[in-house]
């Protein structure tokens, strides 16, 4: 780096840290006078590594005046052995930010971490401006997750599944889906490599479980997740003690929620409303208004819509469908 380019990248985190300063101290930020309060500082990041993240800088009042402090490479030595107790260790790069004069700020920009983080063997947490220690808890319930996360089943790599494997066709409607709804940002490409790691479902090259329970096609699934099967019977009446049949499905988690059963409750419904006439109503009662629904919601409503005007009131305990209109005929 040149005299000049570091002069001007001096400059810029020196208007960052003014900008920072200006707002106060606060959940994610940190004042220090001095690195000699290094200790306390520390806990703080690590409580700011259990939250959102955020900023400490040494050389600052408590009441915001930028003072700064003569600093050597002994000072950083310092702040960094102080850091190294925080564990697991997180990745925190001390900054020096020149002042005229001779003083100077330290900087630690503080990431948001993965947790849980303890500092000399105890967990801290932020609230608000302040440093507090965590619960026992909280902590415990925390250590758990993150243990949970790294070992899930589904973020195993899948055995014997390739992207060949896959419904593409489903990925890509997926994907389009969730780009409708904002919840994916729209990179320009629909290869399906490209959407599997927009899913996270792709890892190092390698697919992930859940990518083969969500989009695999039903024959691979049959061989290798025989868990992905729903068995499905039939019996008359409510009671359930007259029992007329029953089969099994296999399939990606998709393919089952719009199984031929549901389609078939969604067909007679239909023929039940065509048959009381305009301005009917069905209501449906518990789990069978939420099956319903829920296949309306995942994949069929707009296939519906077009076979008849149907209007839906109500609420997860009781949905009212209405036909307003005549079904019109395919063809």
């Amino acid at each position: 780096m040149t005299p000049d380019t570091h002069d001007e990248a001096n400059a810029s985190t020196l208007r960052e840290i003014e900008r920072v300063v200006a707002r106060g101290e606060s959940l994610q930020v940190e004042f220090k006078r001095t690195t000699g309060q290094r200790t306390d500082a520390a806990k703080t990041i690590c409580g700011m590594l259990n939250a959102s993240g955020g900023f400490v800088v040494f050389g600052v009042s408590d009441d915001g005046r930028i003072l700064g402090q003569q600093v050597t490479a002994g000072t950083l030595a310092d702040v960094a052995r102080e850091l190294g107790r925080i564990d697991p260790q997180a990745l925190l790069s001390p900054e020096v930010v020149e002042l005229d004069g001779g003083n100077a700020l330290v900087l630690v920009r503080v990431p948001r971490g993965d947790g849980p983080y303890t500092y000399d063997g105890r967990p801290y947490l932020r609230v608000g401006p302040t440093t507090v220690l965590m619960g026992t808890a909280e902590y415990q319930r925390r250590l758990v997750e993150r243990m949970h996360f790294s070992i899930r089943w589904e973020t195993q790599a899948a055995q014997g599944v390739t992207i060949a494997d896959l419904d593409a066709d489903e990925i890509v409607r997926t994907a389009e889906e969730a780009m409708r709804r904002t919840r994916l940002e729209d990179a320009g490409s629909r290869r399906v490599e490209d959407l599997l790691l927009g899913f996270g479902l792709l890892r190092d090259g390698e697919l992930l479980n859940a990518a083969a329970v969500l989009f695999c096609r039903a024959d691979r699934l049959r061989l290798l997740y025989p868990q992905c099967a729903l068995r499905l019977a039939r019996f008359r009446g409510r009671d359930m003690a007259e029992f007329i049949d029953n089969r099994q499905e296999t399939g990606n988690a998709f393919r089952l929620c719009v199984s031929h059963e549901l389609t078939e409750l969604q067909r007679e419904l239909l023929a039940l409303l065509s048959e009381l006439g305009p301005s009917s109503s069905v209501v449906l009662q518990g789990r069978l208004s939420q099956a319903i629904s829920n296949t309306y919601i995942l994949r069929n409503l707009n296939q519906l819509q077009e076979m008849a005007l149907i209007e839906k009131t109500g609420s997860a305990r009781s949905t009212t469908w209405r036909l307003i209109g005549q079904p019109r005929r395919a063809g």
